[in-house]
């Protein structure tokens, strides 16, 4: 897939470390702008270079953002009831799963 320059620009900034610490407030940001202009791939897509990096309970809370966006794109983008519910219960189990463990 072929992305805006403004999304390769974010991946660039977001893999030009390899400390999550360092780039997390800027993936999640822009992340959620994404998300907001309806571009869900794209956001779930900056979220995803910050989850490759990232580990613990923040990696499973990015992983149930990410399987809602790439959800969200089935439904509204690029049409596939099917495939959205499965990306929908992922993330339910993730949210599941990050809430179990910050009780």
């Amino acid at each position: 897939m072929k992305f805006d320059p403004e999304i390769v620009a974010l991946f660039e900034q977001i893999t030009s470390t390899t400390d999550p610490e360092e780039t997390i407030d800027f993936a999640y940001s822009n992340a959620e702008r994404l998300f907001r202009e309806g571009k869900y791939f794209e956001a779930h897509e900056v979220l995803e270079f910050q989850w490759k990096k990232d580990f613990g309970i923040r990696k499973i809370f990015l992983q149930g953002i990410i399987q809602l966006c790439v959800s969200l794109h089935k439904i509204y983008v690029k049409p596939n009831s099917r495939g959205s519910r499965m990306q929908a219960e992922r993330s339910k189990e993730n949210w599941k799963l990050f809430l179990t463990l910050m009780i």
